[in-house]
């Protein structure tokens, strides 16, 4: 028991610094090696917990997911509209995309078990999303007479493409989001909806 124990122990301490290498200076630029150093454990320590970068990449991605999942979860229980919900969405969002090298998003299409996780995620979601968005229609927030799987492909088609053209670059992967994610929204959301968000953008853009 006490030998699991240290195991996961150690497992979460791998975590936690490769997730702050990752993001701070891209996939491709941190080498096992440097994780172990930055440890203080020998390269064969780490490969006992871990066989190869891309495992330990999945590991890391899956738990920051986790993560952002359990505080959007925790907020939204607090009674919150669908807006407010949206709003902090895009808070944590933001937070996470500035706090990011662009490195590690561009770095990620190099490794397809990451890759296939977060269709697998997106895919497993769709039901709740499309529960999330039936109640923003029936609490007066969101227009109903829109195809929403359409604007679902249309969104995250943009962000995938649209978001990496070159001369886009320039206003920075935060800039891109926030606008992508407003046009988006604020062309689904009713009059009562328009109101409440810039009210609420309002106050996170002055966080």
């Amino acid at each position: 028991m006490q030998y699991n124990s240290h195991k996961q122990e150690l497992k979460d301490r791998i975590k936690k610094t490769a997730s702050e290498m990752f993001f701070k200076n891209g996939i491709r630029q941190v080498r096992m090696d440097d994780i172990a150093h930055n440890l203080g454990i020998s390269k064969r320590t780490l490969y006992e917990i871990y066989d190869n970068k891309e495992q330990l990449l999945l590991d890391v991605v899956t738990y920051n997911n986790e993560e952002n999942v359990k505080k959007l979860t925790a907020f939204a229980s607090q009674g919150r509209t669908v807006i407010e919900i949206l709003a902090e969405f895009y808070r944590l969002q933001m937070k996470r995309v500035g706090n990011v090298n662009p490195c590690f998003f561009e770095d990620l299409h190099g490794y397809s078990n990451v890759l296939d996780y977060l269709h697998n995620e997106k895919e497993k979601n769709r039901k709740q999303q499309r529960k999330f968005i039936d109640k923003a229609i029936s609490d007066g927030y969101f227009i109903g007479n829109i195809n929403y799987d359409i604007v679902d492909e249309m969104l995250t088609s943009i962000r995938d493409n649209v978001i990496n053209v070159e001369n886009l670059q320039k206003y920075g992967k935060p800039e891109l989001l926030r606008t992508i994610i407003m046009v988006f929204l604020r062309g689904i959301c009713t009059q009562k909806g328009v109101e409440q968000l810039d009210a609420l953008m309002k106050i996170i853009d002055t966080q």
